[in-house]
């Protein structure tokens, strides 16, 4: 059997296997030191520095121009363009200090490289092979959660595939189809599904069939498998993929709101899991496809037009399940705020079959939003339809439709699945979930205080007054658009913030940590 006549298998495969490679090279010399070091503390300055260990804090400049590169790096982590000649330093920079040292010093250097080999022989002509002796081919295309998977199935009456071209896990596996006479008379349509990775390989007989299951993920399977600990602080979701991504040797595709993390810890998990569990925890989707990360946003895409209409008559089979079982109405939430150990108590949604959760948040929004992509999560089980039609090649998974025909099971329904089955025809089933009225988190809107009496007089900055739950790294959020910049605040404000400190018992404010609510700060 072979794939219908007007069905043409695309394929890419010569047999070769790409290997990712990490290289560590270390290097140990010994190096004279007519230097020492120094490791900022919270509340240095270049000046002092220079004042401590050169005796006049006008000779920063020497220090400056020894750690420059050091210094503008650890400026541009922080989200500034530069360190303005060393205005801005950071606790835990090692800097050198020219003059100090007196002796020799063991330096080791590790460079570590990333390369990815091809082993094993081309055999260009594989592609062909395969074609002329495909007799099924499947492919299902996943909105989220995991990656896509394809499947084909070859006669092997002369055992090549068992002995000689016998497939090899691991190995690229471009695959697609071409569509001819599909729609009208001459046209054609090509579908990339895009390159897998074949992983699983089986045969049976008689007649002698080779079996090739194949998976779209990455070439460095550390992606899947190596569990990691790092701690994420002061950082976006979409920056913490970007560096996941980055460690794959895949794209990121990320269509969604940034979403601003204060902190997150990867703990003993690999980094596929560890990116889909924080995705899921925010409302966003993620899959893996053709060597790419893809993140999006997943009410923004069930919100989006329906791509066509589906009657039941469009369809061969169909089912469909109604329940409220594991849905929910809102979400009552209680959350610990990290700067301040308070337990603050939000109700999400509207009352009825409610859902409780306890979390640690950085602000009531933050915890809003976990809240708000819990209940969507859920209540996308409440109405599901699976539909089996003769194939659409135009439609994919995250896309919506309009379905008719079927009653009160009418609606808009969002593709979470399309599996391609080609064997002596060529038919689709897809897997959907009725589009709910989602729960929407709006981001905080501020609103610009009136000036004070005083700050009328003296027109350096706004005036904002502390409220309860506040901290200096959300305050800069919501008036400059980014936290790291709290550091301007608390330099324009560093007397009221450190008298009202020690007014409440503390030695400091530990460099702005602590606040209270009533303190009036400049925003510069």
């Amino acid at each position: 059997m072979a794939l219908p006549r007007n069905v043409e298998a695309l394929i890419e495969y010569d047999g070769t296997y790409r290997q990712v490679v990490t290289e560590t090279i270390t290097t140990t010399i010994e190096e004279s030191d007519d230097n020492g070091t120094y490791t900022v503390e919270s509340g240095d300055t270049l000046w002092g520095i220079a004042s401590d260990f050169l005796g006049a804090g006008i000779r920063y400049t020497e220090i400056y121009d020894a750690n420059v590169d050091t210094i503008e790096a650890t400026a541009q982590d922080h989200g500034f363009d530069s360190s303005d000649s060393g205005h801005w330093i950071w606790p835990g920079e090692e800097l050198i200090i020219p003059g100090l040292g007196g002796g020799t010093t063991e330096v080791i250097t590790t460079t570590t490289s990333t390369r990815v080999e091809v082993l094993g022989e081309s055999h260009p002509e594989l592609g062909s092979m395969i074609k002329d002796n495909i007799s099924s081919l499947s492919y299902t295309d996943v909105a989220s959660g995991q990656s896509d998977s394809a499947n084909i199935t070859l006669n092997d009456i002369n055992k090549d595939w068992l002995t000689t071209y016998y497939p090899k896990k691991g190995a690229d596996f471009r695959l697609g189809i071409k569509l001819h006479n599909w729609n009208n008379e001459n046209e054609e349509v090509n579908n990339d599904f895009g390159t897998f990775i074949i992983d699983d390989i089986s045969f049976s007989g008689r007649g002698l069939k080779c079996n090739i299951g194949m998976v779209s993920a990455p070439q460095n399977d550390d992606f899947k498998s190596l569990q990691r600990t790092e701690t994420y602080t002061d950082t976006t979701i979409r920056d913490i993929a970007q560096k996941i991504a980055d460690r794959a040797g895949i794209e990121l595709y990320y269509d969604a709101d940034d979403i601003n993390i204060s902190e997150v810890e990867q703990k003993d998990q690999a980094d596929s899991s560890f990116l889909l569990s924080l995705c899921e925890k925010y409302g966003l989707g993620m899959k893996t496809y053709n060597h790419k990360a893809v993140i999006f946003d997943i009410v923004m895409y069930e919100k989006k037009d329906s791509v066509l209409t589906m009657d039941e008559s469009d369809m061969s089979a169909w089912s469909y399940n109604d329940t409220i079982e594991g849905t929910y109405t809102g979400v009552k939430l209680s959350y610990s705020n990290p700067d301040n150990d308070d337990t603050i108590n939000v109700f999400v949604g509207e009352s009825g079959r409610t859902y409780y959760m306890n979390m640690q948040s950085s602000s009531e929004y933050d915890a809003q939003l976990q809240a708000a992509a819990k209940i969507n999560a859920a209540n996308r089980d409440i109405e599901k339809l699976s539909v089996t039609i003769m194939a659409n090649p135009d439609i994919v998974a995250t896309q919506c439709i309009d379905v008719t025909g079927l009653g009160k099971i009418n609606g808009k329904y969002y593709i979470d699945s399309i599996k391609h089955d080609i064997g002596s025809g060529y038919k689709q089933k897809l897997t959907m979930h009725k589009v709910q009225d989602p729960i929407i988190i709006s981001a905080p809107v501020y609103v610009e205080p009136e000036y004070t009496e005083d700050a009328a007089e003296d027109d350096t900055g706004t005036v904002y007054v502390v409220e309860s739950g506040d901290t200096l790294w959300d305050i800069a959020s919501d008036f400059y658009g980014a936290g790291i910049r709290y550091t301007e605040i608390y330099d324009a404000n560093v007397d009221t913030i450190e008298s009202t400190a020690q007014d409440h018992g503390f030695d400091s404010s530990d460099s702005g940590h602590w606040i209270w609510p009533g303190e009036e700060l400049t925003i510069p």
